[in-house]
């Protein structure tokens, strides 16, 4: 969508569920979304968001921490690698509920404790610091995959894709 002099992405197959009178195929064969209005974006942004993350109570978390189920139903917890991961904290209201992705692009705390991070390294749930991601090196559960480098920084921009990974056979042997 451009405004002349702002453009804004979309996804023309998602607003093609929610919205399907605001998309066409060009001659390229390609999804176009028409020009719409602010507060029709704005919802489908909304609804969106409802589908890839939840709202739960926890205390001490901060965002980009990776975490698990607490004991309380609809709490989380800081994830080590023993807790069962549901996602990243993508944000946290004022009065203390985080908002847990379980799929997208969101930044995660990361640990350089498996070497450096760089775009397209799996990652999983740190061994000594919990909410922290690193580089996954063996089999086991994935927390998604890196988005970019770690350089030394905290945070590292992620795609949350929980799943078991088993990681290529060269890749086991330059860890021996």
């Amino acid at each position: 969508i451009s405004t002349g002099e702002h453009n804004f992405g979309v996804i023309a197959q998602e607003m093609l569920v929610n919205y399907p009178e605001l998309v066409s195929q060009g001659d390229d064969g390609y999804y176009k979304v028409a020009q719409i209005n602010t507060w029709k974006l704005v919802k489908g942004i909304q609804e969106l968001d409802a589908k890839t993350s939840a709202v739960y109570s926890g205390s001490g978390l901060e965002e980009g921490e990776v975490v698990g189920f607490g004991s309380e139903a609809g709490s989380v917890v800081k994830a080590d690698k023993d807790d069962r991961i549901i996602g990243i904290i993508g944000s946290i209201s004022e009065i203390g509920q985080a908002r847990v992705y379980f799929s997208g692009r969101v930044p995660v705390k990361v640990t350089e404790e498996n070497g450096a991070i760089v775009p397209g390294d799996r990652l999983t749930v740190s061994k000594t610091k919990a909410g922290y991601a690193m580089k996954m090196t063996e089999s086991g559960q994935s927390i998604g995959i890196a988005l970019e480098s770690s350089g030394g920084k905290d945070k590292v921009l992620m795609f949350v894709n929980l799943t078991y990974f088993i990681p290529d056979a060269s890749i086991l042997a330059q860890n021996e």
